[in-house]
């Protein structure tokens, strides 16, 4: 481990071995990964918040040396032994709804071993495909709606709402965007991903959503960073 640097770098982001850490969200309910990413520890976390009306789950940190599993065939691996990860008395990976962040250590931990027996097949497979689809989407509209957010200078509402004290809050015309929408542009979209069943579903209600708010400044970020509609 390199000790000249923080040991939350070394834990959370890059290896001993200098190579980027990977994250993993896993679900109990079918005992699988479900997407794998090496890039946005926090971006992978939100993404299983927002499957959370779908499926329970939990982001783990993975350590480098993790096998062979990747975004591709993670429906394919597993977790060995699943006590380790408790809170409490209660087993944590059959616990609650809301994903919190966990760390694997042991590469051992995460090995192959195909598809559920209960998903190898017909309806149950095709609903797990349309799953692993949607995370896919998931994902990537959240990264490019927080970047997309990150650029906005009109958004002073978010950090008045954190760090000033609630009399201050109250004295500041604060907003999120131009939108005009209540809780702001970014926060409706998510509320689209949150609660829609497919990708085209999905993509179909985003799209009427940069219609009925005209902002076409976030509209363009938007579909530069992920793609055609």
């Amino acid at each position: 481990m390199d000790e000249t640097k923080p040991l939350l770098y070394n834990v959370m982001y890059v290896g001993k071995d200098g190579n980027r850490k990977r994250y993993g969200i896993y679900c109990h309910a079918f005992d699988r990964w479900l997407l794998i990413d090496q890039h946005d520890l926090w971006a992978t976390l939100e993404t299983a918040k927002l499957l959370s009306s779908k499926i329970a789950s939990t982001v783990f940190v993975l350590p480098n040396e993790s096998t062979d599993i990747n975004n591709d065939n993670c429906l394919d691996y597993s977790i060995f032994d699943k006590s380790k990860y408790i809170k409490g008395n209660h087993p944590e990976l059959i616990k609650g709804q809301t994903p919190i962040t966990r760390i694997i250590s042991d590469p051992s931990q995460i090995f192959f071993q195909g598809v559920p027996e209960d998903f190898k097949e017909g309806d149950a497979l095709n609903k797990l495909i349309e799953l692993k689809e949607y995370a896919n989407f998931v994902f990537h509209s959240v990264c490019a709606a927080n970047f997309v957010s990150s650029t906005n200078m009109h958004d002073n509402a978010s950090f008045a709402q954190t760090v000033f004290p609630e009399e201050w809050t109250n004295l500041v015309d604060s907003q999120y965007d131009r939108s005009q929408m209540k809780d702001g542009i970014i926060a409706e979209l998510k509320r689209i991903l949150y609660l829609s069943m497919s990708v085209d579903e999905a993509k179909n209600k985003i799209s009427e959503l940069w219609i009925t708010s005209q902002a076409t400044a976030f509209s363009d970020g938007y579909y530069k960073l992920i793609g055609p509609a």
